[in-house]
């Protein structure tokens, strides 16, 4: 995590920042480990693929406000509607499907 050694307890502490959770999401231990243990095709696919993309879009949102002008609401209304599935599915949702398997 940004250059230092720590475990996964440590998030709690050392808060990282989102292009460290994508890092690790994306890490080949993870896989490896996530792969061994869970059959199911659509939990991966949420893991590996619709996690990292609704990351990303949190990043540019995030990054735009810190480091430029202010969000404007259109990007602000996007982040929603993934969020709550406004016309498309909802990350909500699916992270509460798929908490439901475990």
């Amino acid at each position: 995590m940004q250059g230092r050694d720590f475990i996964l307890a440590d998030t709690e502490t050392h808060k990282p920042n989102f292009g460290t959770y994508t890092y690790l999401i994306k890490s080949y231990e993870l896989k490896d480990a996530l792969n061994l243990y869970i059959d199911d095709r659509s939990l991966k696919y949420f893991i590996f693929v619709q996690i990292p993309l609704f990351i990303k879009l949190m990043q540019s949102v995030r990054n735009e406000s810190i480091h430029g002008e202010s969000t404007a609401f259109k990007e602000c209304e996007k982040i929603r509607n993934q969020v709550v599935g406004i016309g498309q599915n909802s990350i909500l949702s699916e992270l509460y499907h798929h908490a439901q398997l475990f």
